[in-house]
């Protein structure tokens, strides 16, 4: 869409096509680039939508990714942050293809819930049936991806992640222990 509105030849906007594919996308492509042709940009695009921008094709590929995705461990702050970043994208797509209500169902959220680490999981439970208990109606997606958000974002604070506590702790624990070894000066 980007290159579509700032690049005017099709000449061109084949060249990009070619440039931001990669794999299997990326050798179709490069088929039409040899043809030269005037209508080869249309033709790549035509072809690269029938196979890749088939909106259940794609929601298909998100929900693999998401249900294939490991276990996160309690110390891994960049993996929960990659995970919430997959359910944000994995969010938005849905909506633009109206089937985010495929997952919402109990099943789907209790498996990505324990992906989470130990520590989120609880807080995820305790958050889901407190919403649950307000709303009077289970939890949805998009309350899943909010809390991983959230989580995510603490995981991962320079000042306030449990990781840099814990930093904070140790340097704490070694000035002390410092302080204690240095003689005493008596008056």
């Amino acid at each position: 869409a980007i290159i579509t509105a700032n690049v005017t030849a099709d000449r061109k906007r084949l060249f990009f096509l070619e440039k931001f594919t990669s794999g299997k996308a990326n050798d179709s492509v490069k088929g039409f680039l040899a043809a030269r042709s005037e209508t080869a940009y249309k033709e790549a695009r035509k072809l690269l939508d029938q196979c890749y921008g088939n909106p259940v094709i794609i929601a298909k590929s998100f929900k693999s990714s998401l249900q294939n995705w490991r276990q996160i461990s309690d110390r891994d702050s960049k993996e929960l942050q990659d995970f919430s970043d997959v359910l944000i994208h994995c969010q938005e797509a849905m909506k633009t293809m109206k089937s985010a209500t495929e997952l919402d169902s109990s099943q789907v959220l209790l498996s990505l819930s324990a992906k989470l680490p130990s520590y989120s999981g609880v807080k995820w439970c305790r958050f889901a049936r407190e919403e649950q208990t307000k709303r009077e109606c289970p939890s949805r997606f998009k309350d899943f991806v909010w809390f991983v958000k959230l989580e995510a974002e603490l995981a991962n604070d320079p000042i306030f992640s449990p990781d840099a506590l814990k930093r904070e702790r140790k340097r704490g624990s070694g000035e002390q222990r410092d302080r204690s070894s240095k003689p005493r000066r008596q008056n």
